[in-house]
């Protein structure tokens, strides 16, 4: 009998061997008044995110997105969480993230290492945006308020966005991965820039997962 996951799906990210699966109904720990201090993985490595600065906290329990439980991030104050440890990861490699921007027009990073690594974002005319070096690469469809299931598929001119399962834009990025590197939530390595609306699950996999992206699409 298959392992039903947390949304009544048999499918959960861990088949996609991930390099790492933050889950919002699992692993947060509330360090007072829903601020989020660590959200820790799902995978055997439970790598750990954390914010020590409590007003930079995420906040858990006071939003969901299809009725999951999902981490409110606040542009304003800023909020954002950084790995604990630093991160490898080499292309091919996917992210993946369940997002609903709070501000269609608006510029925001969701998750990132910088221009010399990599960001995943949306530009201020309200398209979808990554980076992985060398160029930005950018989606063809004004993002609304509404969640979505996002994914980037990282892999040099091979890279793909994809907005609830359907390609939305093509292009080559760059070929940069992370080495050693903190990887930051809510924002891109430099700051300035950070997320606006609540964020669901996060996976992170290497290697090619197009197999597993209509799995990904129906489990958000």
């Amino acid at each position: 009998m298959p392992v039903v996951g947390f949304r009544g799906s048999a499918w959960t990210p861990l088949q996609m061997s991930p390099y790492e699966w933050w889950s919002t109904t699992a692993g947060i720990t509330d360090a007072g008044a829903g601020r989020v201090s660590s959200w820790i993985g799902r995978s055997a490595s439970a790598r750990d995110l954390v914010q020590t600065t409590n007003t930079w906290r995420p906040t858990t329990g006071t939003r969901t997105m299809g009725g999951t439980n999902g981490l409110d991030f606040q542009q304003a104050n800023p909020d954002f969480l950084t790995s604990s440890a630093t991160v490898t990861f080499a292309q091919e490699w996917w992210l993946f993230v369940v997002l609903q921007f709070d501000v269609s027009l608006e510029a925001d990073n969701a998750a990132g290492r910088g221009l010399s690594s990599f960001y995943v974002g949306k530009y201020v005319s309200g398209k979808l945006v990554f980076h992985a070096g060398t160029a930005a690469v950018a989606g063809a469809t004004t993002i609304n308020t509404s969640q979505h299931s996002l994914a980037y598929k990282f892999n040099g001119a091979s890279s793909v966005l994809y907005l609830d399962g359907v390609s939305d834009g093509t292009g080559n990025p760059g070929t940069t991965g992370a080495s050693a590197n903190t990887l930051n939530i809510g924002r891109e390595e430099a700051g300035g820039t950070y997320f606006d609306g609540i964020m669901g699950d996060l996976v992170i996999a290497e290697g090619d997962q197009s197999g597993q992206l209509a799995s990904w699409t129906s489990f958000c």
